[in-house]
């Protein structure tokens, strides 16, 4: 088992500073970006805190419990010195029940809590797929120029049909969502891979940016992952072991991942989103600017202009020689 920061809790993800740290982009990035896409981006932040936490309680919770059999021992000593009366059926009960969670709690131990590493990638990575719809909304309310551009552009955006008796009941988010997903569809972004799938939406807006390489391949591994997970039980196939061969998997081993794993993997979506937010608020900044014509000068008249001639002495009644 991988060693404790806790003692004898059992393994933990990351220290909980740690953890505030890892999902948290400075704050200077943050306030460059519009304020919907702003708060959109701080609740996908807080809900991967909040997974981070659930699952290392979870692992400190069960950890607690494969000591199961000698908690029921001491239950019964307590019994004695506290003149506690059970029968003997409950108390051979409460020992077989004593036995079965500690048994279970311990395989889990045993495993590094590999089935609760793979339900937390599995919801950190659905959680990823939302957020990208999300940001694009977020952006397209904060900036409708995007959607005029993004029509400008042509297909897919541009020969999305919405029936009229939908569309007249939408609000402005049911609406932008509905362009987006119907946008996604023919773009195929269902059939591309990690970051690719994640950003093909993305790209049509012109939200996309750069990603580290080492980023791009944590999010493709861990996509690959995710599907093997959802539809193989955590099995290996042909198509993950060719996919993801620097993994050094084979056909029909377990895919198990560790409490540092699962913590990489996270935070690689945190990077991802960080340079999201850089890019984003770098060219919202760049738009900004090439829109701001500088001052403006004050119209001139005829008027103005003769006004100005007879101040300087270069109008037609001030040059004529006086006698």
């Amino acid at each position: 088992m991988a060693a404790s920061t806790l003692g004898p809790c059992g393994p933990r993800l990351s220290p909980p500073h740690l953890i505030e740290v890892a999902t948290t982009p400075p704050n200077e990035l943050m306030s460059r970006l519009p304020p919907i896409t702003r708060a959109t981006v701080r609740d996908f932040l807080t809900y991967l805190r909040e997974e981070i936490a659930l699952n290392e309680l979870s692992v400190q919770g069960v950890d607690r419990l494969s000591g199961a059999v000698a908690l029921h021992k001491w239950t019964l000593e307590a019994d004695e010195i506290l003149n506690t009366k059970r029968s003997p059926e409950k108390i051979a009960e409460d020992e077989k029940d004593a036995h079965r969670v500690a048994k279970v709690a311990q395989a889990a131990v045993d495993s590094d809590f590999a089935t609760l590493n793979a339900h937390m990638l599995v919801a950190c990575w659905g959680a990823l797929e939302s957020f990208s719809e999300d940001v694009v909304v977020a952006m397209l309310r904060d900036k409708p120029d995007l959607l005029t551009q993004a029509v400008e552009k042509g297909p897919p955006v541009s020969t999305i049909k919405i029936p009229l008796a939908e569309y007249v009941q939408m609000s402005q988010d049911d609406m932008l969502r509905r362009i987006v997903r119907d946008a996604a569809q023919a773009s195929k972004a269902s059939l591309q891979s990690g970051r690719s799938r994640l950003e093909a939406v993305l790209e049509m807006f012109d939200l996309a940016g750069p990603t580290e390489a080492s980023t791009s391949t944590k999010l493709f591994e861990m996509h690959q992952i995710r599907n093997v997970i959802i539809h193989r039980r955590s099995i290996a196939d042909d198509r993950f072991v060719r996919h993801c061969a620097h993994l050094g998997y084979k056909r029909c081993d377990k895919v198990a991942l560790t409490p540092k794993t699962v913590f990489e993997y996270v935070q690689a979506i945190v990077n991802y989103v960080t340079s999201l937010i850089q890019h984003l608020s770098e060219s919202l900044e760049n738009a900004d600017q090439s829109n701001y014509e500088g001052p403006k000068e004050a119209p001139t008249t005829k008027a103005t202009t003769a006004r100005t001639r007879r101040k300087r002495g270069t109008g037609h009644a001030s040059t004529r020689p006086k006698e």
